[in-house]
């Protein structure tokens, strides 16, 4: 059903973490998994992830003082190029990026820590149990969480006999990634360009190598609130897509074969436009096979050939399929431009008005850990 691979050896790590935790732990074991949290719940949550945005940016501001600490003590023992008698430029960016290793090394280890229990902590309170029972489902919510920690992308495997890259572009790809690994350096280079330039005076001059601090900082609370929102989605993803699912197909007709095979052709096309393979749409693929079978269907991954079949289904299976297609594009938390066309396309050809707010209502109301209906 899944083409399984090894996980990288930061994932497992991250598993073995939040495996050693919850024995430490010693948390009650929660009789179900609700993706409904009460008021107070979601307090608890809320607070945790303010908490580990506050300390994230306060570690930024650690850390890249000590890093710009690096010029200041080069500097103070006349290794400076502009210094008397010329410096000497080896020993002085020999000091400088051994303060910036340093630095680094433990701000990674830091964040990828207090991650790993901030998210632990999050599991906890959304009753989410990861390692009671040594089921497929539970090991894979633990490593879904541990890559939501670590900031590691989500594999990119078949599943079902679905490739979520089918659709995607190298070219975009590798410049994405590009893109974003060069945006604190590159929002640092130009302050540090401009104050050179525009103020170069005595006391900025002194105080430039602490220039790139509340950029770190503020790069760190962003990306803290991504990844505990990230794993807040995540851990609430299972009971979740159990719940939709079951509402989705309660009132069903007795499906046809070319229906159920369109309903995890759904499933299977936001994946694609999502070019990313989403642990939740893997609990999505699962509750659906699980209560319809598996498809003899090879062609699971082709979204126009989802949409195109769609008119031949009978008025209510379309609105199961289209169920179905709400439920997926929301439980990511996020509607992007992709799936929005997607789903005017499929309203499209099933002759309804396009109109994406259901979808919309949904993904906001899974989020907020509200109640959750599949259909209006």
């Amino acid at each position: 059903m899944d083409d399984h691979a090894k996980p990288a050896l930061l994932e497992r790590f991250g598993v073995h973490f939040l495996r050693r935790r919850s024995t430490a732990s010693g948390a009650p074991r929660a009789s179900e998994r609700p993706n409904v949290l009460t008021p107070e719940q979601q307090s608890r949550l809320r607070r945790i992830e303010r908490w580990a945005i506050a300390r994230g940016c306060a570690a930024g501001a650690v850390f890249g003082s000590v890093a710009g600490a690096g010029e200041i003590v080069a500097r103070a023992q006349g290794y400076a190029s502009d210094a008397v008698g010329g410096g000497n430029p080896v020993r002085f960016w020999s000091i400088v990026a051994a303060f910036g290793v340093a630095s680094a090394l433990l701000e990674v280890t830091y964040l990828y820590w207090d991650g790993l229990r901030s998210v632990h902590a999050l599991a906890e309170i959304a009753g989410v149990e990861l390692f009671d029972a040594e089921t497929s489902e539970r090991r894979g919510v633990a490593s879904a969480l541990a890559r939501a920690a670590l900031e590691l992308p989500n594999p990119r495997r078949r599943a079902f006999g679905i490739d979520p890259m089918k659709e995607a572009s190298k070219l975009r790809i590798v410049l994405g990634t590009i893109a974003y690994k060069a945006k604190i350096g590159v929002t640092s280079f130009l302050i540090k360009a401009f104050l050179r330039r525009m103020l170069a005076r005595a006391l900025v001059r002194a105080w430039l190598p602490f220039v790139a601090v509340p950029v770190v900082a503020l790069w760190n609370c962003v990306i803290v609130w991504r990844v505990m929102r990230e794993a807040r989605i995540r851990a609430m993803g299972p009971s979740a897509a159990r719940e939709l699912v079951e509402a989705a197909l309660a009132n069903a007709p007795e499906l046809s074969a070319p229906a159920r095979v369109a309903a995890v052709r759904a499933v299977g096309s936001v994946i694609v436009r999502q070019r990313d393979l989403h642990p939740n749409m893997i609990e999505v693929l699962r509750e659906i096979v699980d209560r319809l079978g598996a498809p003899k269907e090879e062609t699971l991954d082709d979204a126009r050939l989802f949409v195109a079949e769609l008119p031949r289904l009978s008025p209510a299976e379309q609105r199961v399929v289209l169920d179905v297609l709400d439920v997926a594009v929301a439980l990511d938390g996020s509607l992007s431009r992709a799936e929005l066309h997607l789903l005017a396309d499929a309203q499209s050809a099933c002759g309804v008005a396009i109109d994406p707010s259901r979808a919309k209502r949904l993904a906001h109301a899974f989020v907020a850990g509200e109640p959750l209906r599949a259909s209006s």
